[in-house]
């Protein structure tokens, strides 16, 4: 877990200096969000390979589960005028966003006997990504700022498709078996491909920083350097529901 606790590190480095800035969501030009990532739903051919493996202890059966986490950054980049809607009830603005993650994928087989539980696992997949794609932003309620004809808003939606490639990809295959000392065949390869992501979030001020939450759904074609598994052989893919908590800094936009 030590690249867990270096990516927390990082990412309180990185939004520190950050936080003096000001409140908003619409009048911007910038959003950098720092966020911590969760699959709710890891799913696969590649999950279906490892899930043939089990443990059985005193007529008890103890399958694989999954802890599949990412930390990440985003830059949206929204410079133009918000568009507004109904008789200047609410408005969106449509930008661009970037983003990069570090992505851990671990499996675990707990087996409990009593009031013991021993654990069999480690890291099944480790990546980066990087992703780019088109952002809305919707504010369902805004306000006038003095007279210059500007709108603000302290908080509201986003909706977002996004695509990208994996970078530093590594397969290592089945860790439980491996952590309960099962001789395996070759487990270990570089991973490729590319990564699609589509949902939306919603967000609101707090203090000097914003709050969000995003839902999305995302899809990988993986290709392995080898095969590691007979059934699949180089080519596969994954796919899953994310859930992503995220801490915002907007920048605002003094020029109109």
């Amino acid at each position: 877990m030590n690249h867990i606790k270096k990516a927390l590190i990082t990412m309180l480095l990185l939004i520190t200096p950050l936080m003096l800035q000001a409140k908003e969501f619409l009048n911007t030009f910038m959003h950098i969000n720092l966020g911590v990532m969760y699959n709710l739903a890891f799913m696969g051919d590649l999950r279906d390979e490892e899930d043939k493996y089990s443990i059985v202890d005193n007529g008890k059966t103890f399958k694989p589960t999954y802890f599949d986490s990412a930390f990440g950054i985003t830059v949206d980049l929204v410079p133009f005028k918000p568009i507004i809607l109904g008789y200047e009830a609410h408005a969106i603005k449509i930008g661009v966003r970037g983003g990069f993650r570090m992505h851990y994928l671990q499996q675990t087989i707990t087996v409990v006997n009593g009031n013991d539980e021993t654990e069999y696992g480690g890291d099944l997949m480790t990546y980066k990504t990087w992703c780019v794609g088109p952002v809305i932003y919707y504010a369902p309620s805004i306000s006038p700022m003095g007279i210059g004809g500007n709108y603000s808003a302290k908080g509201g939606f986003t909706f977002f498709m996004l695509y990208g490639r994996l970078l530093d990809g590594k397969l290592t295959a089945f860790p439980a078996q491996r952590s309960n000392d099962v001789v395996v065949g070759d487990y270990e390869t570089k991973i490729t491909g590319s990564k699609f992501d589509i949902g939306f979030g919603a967000e609101i001020s707090v203090c000097s920083i914003n709050l969000g939450l995003n839902l999305f759904y995302s899809l990988i074609n993986l290709t392995m350097d080898k095969v590691i598994y007979p059934a699949l052989g180089r080519n596969t893919n994954l796919h899953g529901i994310n859930i992503e908590v995220y801490m915002g800094i907007p920048l605002e936009n003094k020029l109109y």
